[in-house]
């Protein structure tokens, strides 16, 4: 048997026996950077709780249902005229909710008027928010949806993100190859049998040359660096010219909604309304698709803050979160030559 097997084998066989380094994230460091037109101070006060998306979506279904019942109960003598905001005065017979389907009518409800015209109107809460760790394309995908917005408005949002995520790959590029090419080197050096990116193992010579050199080692223990950039952006600065028609995709819907949007209504609608000057005072708030797309713009809660965080795989050798994250990266966007993948964090 040559001394290359002899050695593999070796290593094979503590891999199975010994301990393996798993020092979390303290051996790195992350520098943060704002990438943001209109800066990242609202990073700082982020509050969210992670349980919010859902049930922001099941609040925002029963005002529906709230809204649609007590505009039946007033309108059962028959028509009640009401001022519609933006859609000016119009007589309503009743009103419904509508969903289901693929793809889902962008309307959350529907008024219909004494001609039989039937006016959609997409239904958004007054305070709504989203919050999300780690993010790859799915989990990204199913939070948007869940808070109501459509496959192209989806894509849309998902190509632009992972065409940034491929413009920070590159900008880093240097710091990254010369961080795996270092660790390499290193380790190499020390256990020529090493196959990357296999996992350390505690007390072995591999990770006992990393701690003793001056780019993987501190005061005896483990310390990489090397200093991998955090990068901040909002959702404006993700779509840049892109942003207003994403915003009118998400208060309208497109062509292929079956039922699209004609204006929103900001509002949650309690249980109990029981008279037309209560209903009255709720459908005064509507706004043309227009005055929202405009609204939207200038709201934080709408304009979401990215958070896009990049794992190694010379990291996921001494951490099993490391590793963790960095499966989940591949899902969102990797860079295998380089040996990076990104999660997106959002709120």
């Amino acid at each position: 048997m040559h001394m290359k097997q002899l050695l593999e084998n070796f290593n094979k066989f503590l891999s199975e026996s010994a301990d393996v380094v798993d020092v979390g994230t303290s051996a790195d460091e992350e520098i943060a950077v704002c990438r943001s037109a209109i800066g990242c101070e609202d990073f700082k006060t982020d509050a969210a709780s992670e349980t919010a998306p859902l049930e922001e979506q099941m609040s925002g279904q029963q005002s529906e249902r709230n809204l649609v019942d007590a505009i039946n109960l007033v309108t059962q003598g028959g028509p009640v005229s009401f001022d519609l905001g933006a859609l000016g005065i119009h007589a309503i017979v009743g009103a419904s909710q509508l969903g289901g389907g693929n793809p889902e009518p962008k309307a959350d409800i529907k008024l219909v008027t004494t001609s039989g015209k039937e006016i959609g109107i997409s239904m958004k809460k007054e305070n709504f928010g989203f919050f999300q760790n780690r993010m790859d394309e799915l989990k990204l995908r199913q939070m948007l949806a869940g808070a109501g917005m459509e496959k192209p408005a989806q894509d849309l949002l998902v190509a632009k993100m992972k065409d940034q995520l491929a413009k920070m790959t590159q900008e880093q590029s240097a710091v990254l190859q010369e961080e795996k090419d270092t660790f390499l080197k290193i380790v190499l050096g020390a256990d020529p049998a090493y196959k990357f990116p296999n996992p350390l193992l505690e007390d072995s010579p591999a990770t006992t040359a990393l701690i003793q050199s001056q780019h993987f080692g501190k005061n005896g223990i483990l310390k990489n660096s090397y200093k991998i950039k955090n990068v901040y952006l909002h959702l404006s600065d993700v779509l840049g010219q892109n942003y207003k028609d994403f915003l009118t995709m998400v208060c309208a819907g497109t062509s292929k909604n079956p039922f699209p949007a004609q204006a929103v209504l900001i509002a949650d609608v309690p249980t109990g309304i029981s008279t037309a000057q209560e209903v009255q005072q709720i459908l005064a708030k509507i706004k043309s698709i227009p005055e929202m797309v405009t609204y939207y713009a200038n709201d934080e809660n709408i304009n979401l803050k990215f958070r896009l965080r990049p794992i190694t795989r010379v990291r996921t050798t001494y951490s099993k979160s490391n590793k963790s994250h960095y499966k989940k990266g591949i899902g969102m966007y990797e860079e295998p030559s380089l040996g990076v993948s990104w999660t997106v964090f959002v709120s």
